[in-house]
């Protein structure tokens, strides 16, 4: 008896979870309208170039010697001058939007922390997206500062907006674990998602 009990609540939190985890009808919507822009994963995958979807630029990855460096750059495909992003210690994903007017990094600087920025593509000005996401939503900053926390742009919405996850945990007992979902855009706004969280 107890072991059909215990069978018909995993079937219960596994229907939760299905429906939990489905994205909001007009983000999926979205979604569908944009097509898919993938993101790629350095240095995990054999292809170090990732050109934006007008074929105008391409986001080079390399890395030298035995990957102890990790350098991101972005080639003008015209001209093939080469600018550097940035330096790496770790891993990264990467994306461009919709439009190529911009891309997006994420930076998984250490076991126990990941950031995103957006990059413009024309001038390379960089956008952090926590401090977006703290300017709009104060009480985020509490969990960006916790022992383990992992700030990930997973896709774009739109030309200026995108899908960010924001998940991790704190080291100080009793341990809490947390896991947010938001709407970037650049202008500033932020819209929080429905999502599993524990406070």
């Amino acid at each position: 008896m107890t072991s059909r009990k215990y069978s018909n609540i995993r079937i219960v939190l596994c229907y939760l979870a299905a429906f939990i985890l489905q994205p909001h009808p007009r983000l999926a919507a979205e979604q569908s309208e944009l097509g898919h822009l993938p993101v790629v994963s350095f240095p995990f995958t054999s292809d170090g170039r990732v050109p934006s979807p007008n074929k105008k630029w391409t986001l080079v990855f390399e890395c030298p010697k035995n990957c102890s460096e990790r350098l991101l750059s972005l080639e003008d495909d015209v001209s093939h001058t080469k600018r550097l992003v940035a330096k790496y210690e770790r891993n990264l994903d990467v994306s461009w939007s919709p439009d190529s007017g911009k891309f997006f990094v994420t930076d998984d600087y250490g076991s126990d922390g990941s950031l995103s920025y957006v990059y413009d593509a024309i001038s390379l000005k960089r956008t952090d997206l926590a401090h977006l996401l703290v300017a709009s939503n104060p009480d985020a900053a509490k969990f960006l500062k916790a022992g383990h926390a992992y700030l990930r742009a997973l896709q774009w919405l739109g030309p200026r907006e995108l899908l960010v996850h924001l998940g991790g945990h704190f080291d100080e007992p009793p341990p809490r674990g947390f896991s947010f979902q938001y709407r970037i855009n650049l202008n500033g706004r932020v819209d929080r998602l429905p999502v599993n969280a524990t406070r």
